[in-house]
């Protein structure tokens, strides 16, 4: 059972969006989860890589690039979608500064699975260094529906600190919308841990250029 009622939730978010509003920035702000374990020791407990997908989107109109095939152009182009041909990554390739800057000019980067298999013979190690390697799209689906899960997407990595900073969504999103997607994803996090919400030491959310604000 959650340690975090729906009611605690709405009233921290309510302070977190009002204190968002009384300081308005002139770009949208991210809202962060921010969790400190505790009793887990990342050097000798198991880490951990998750991904949940939360109910609604975590970043507002984020920049993605399509590494498309024949049959995802035609997606592409009907959409307006930014992409890259195989002809267009091999000159890129030829370049590798270039394709490091291309890379970094994303967010993320998905690709037609004929593509991402040839992708670091095209274009090199960039994407991977950048860590931006394309998320593939399977032939039978569409690029529509890919990037609509990649924008629900919330990874938990732990790595060497036992802590975990991740985005949760963007100021302008609505009460209830943030308030679902820090449940869903904290209840997933509790699976991941070794003794559930014993691991868990503190849990606070704060806007990009916020305060942050104790939910545990």
């Amino acid at each position: 059972m959650s340690s975090l009622s729906s009611t605690n939730i709405r009233e921290v978010v309510e302070e977190l969006l009002k204190n968002a509003a009384a300081h308005p920035r002139n770009f949208t702000e991210t809202v962060e989860l921010q969790i400190g374990l505790k009793a887990y020791n990342p050097k000798k407990d198991k880490r951990f890589n998750g991904v949940v997908e939360v109910p609604y989107p975590v970043r507002k109109s984020p920049r993605f690039c399509v590494l498309a095939d024949a049959k995802h152009q035609t997606e592409c182009q009907a959409k307006g979608y930014p992409m890259q041909t195989v002809e267009q990554l091999k000159i890129l390739g030829q370049d590798k500064k270039k394709v490091k800057r291309f890379a970094k000019s994303y967010h993320f980067f998905v690709a037609s699975q004929s593509v991402s298999n040839q992708l670091v013979k095209l274009v090199g190690s960039g994407f991977n260094a950048a860590g931006k390697f394309p998320t593939a799209i399977p032939p039978a689906e569409n690029v529509q529906g890919k990037i609509d899960t990649i924008c629900r997407s919330v990874r938990f990595q732990l790595k060497k600190a036992a802590a975990l900073n991740v985005p949760i969504g963007y100021v302008g999103m609505e009460n209830r919308e943030l308030a679902r997607n820090i449940q869903t994803a904290v209840n997933y996090l509790i699976t991941l841990l070794k003794k559930g919400w014993q691991n868990i030491r503190s849990i606070h959310i704060k806007t990009t250029m916020g305060p942050a604000l104790r939910l545990f």
